[in-house]
């Protein structure tokens, strides 16, 4: 998210939630985010910039520009700028963002850095990537996942005395720890 909550941002600066430029991105998969732009002044604000030809995946994604400033406030710029989701899917004959959004995200205190989304319309929006594992060692959860999950599982996993375990088991193990007796001189 790119906020200013208690300040007035350059006129001219250049916002870019997700910028894809140059050669090698072509094939990038994007999805399962929540990009969010409310800065004020003058310059470029978008929430994804494709610079060149695209063939790679958006979709699953929440994007939101609730910049008032200039006249230049696009949801996306792909080959020129672009204001709504609907003008997006069909700039690009309907193969980005399908299953995406454009709703403030309502997040639950900016000014603490609690990015937590509490709008309804973007739960389970998120599509299943493969992930195998989830971040604190056990299966991942079954139901379709939120864009921006990640921010809402480190608190808990933080929290989660299995996530700690699993993460201290892995470094023990690194470092080459085992329990011993002090009885031989392996010990």
């Amino acid at each position: 998210s790119m906020e200013f909550p208690s300040g007035t941002p350059l006129s001219s600066v250049t916002s870019r939630g997700i910028e894809l430029t140059g050669e090698g991105f072509a094939f990038t998969d994007i999805r399962n985010n929540i990009v969010t732009i409310s800065r004020g002044g003058t310059g470029i604000k978008a929430c994804i910039h494709i610079t060149s030809t695209f063939f790679g995946t958006l979709n699953n994604n929440n994007y939101f520009n609730s910049s008032t400033g200039g006249s230049s406030n696009f949801l996306g710029f792909y080959f020129g700028g672009i204001t709504s989701l609907v003008n997006w899917q069909s700039n690009s004959s309907y193969l980005f963002d399908m299953n995406s959004t454009n709703v403030d995200p309502f997040y639950q205190n900016i000014v603490a850095g609690n990015y937590i989304p509490t709008n309804g319309i973007i739960n389970n929006i998120g599509a299943n990537v493969g992930v195998t594992t989830d971040l604190d060692g056990g299966a991942p959860r079954t139901s379709t996942p939120d864009p921006g999950a990640y921010e809402k599982l480190i608190e808990r996993l933080l929290a989660s005395p299995r996530y700690g375990e699993r993460w201290g088991r892995h470094w023990l193990d690194l470092a080459g720890y085992s329990d011993s007796e002090g009885k031989r001189e392996q010990d």
